[in-house]
């Protein structure tokens, strides 16, 4: 995966895990993130955290509530 796009698509997840926690702090967003294996212990995204990225990016079936994440 070329890096730009990796980079991209961690902080799509980051964003999400940002939400999803309540606005919690960077570290937590990570944690979470890690919790769920959107990402690795590196900090890149893993396979589960690409499709997650697919998914709310396109929209299709996805709560209105995640629509302006990205």
């Amino acid at each position: 995966m070329p890096r730009q796009h990796a980079e991209q698509a961690q902080r799509k997840i980051l964003s999400l895990a940002h939400f999803i926690t309540g606005g919690a702090d960077e570290t937590d967003a990570l944690s979470a993130a890690r919790a769920r294996h959107w990402l690795d212990e590196a900090g890149a995204p893993t396979p589960e955290g690409l499709d997650l990225v697919a998914a709310v990016s396109a929209q299709i079936d996805t709560r209105s509530a995640f629509r302006n994440l990205f």
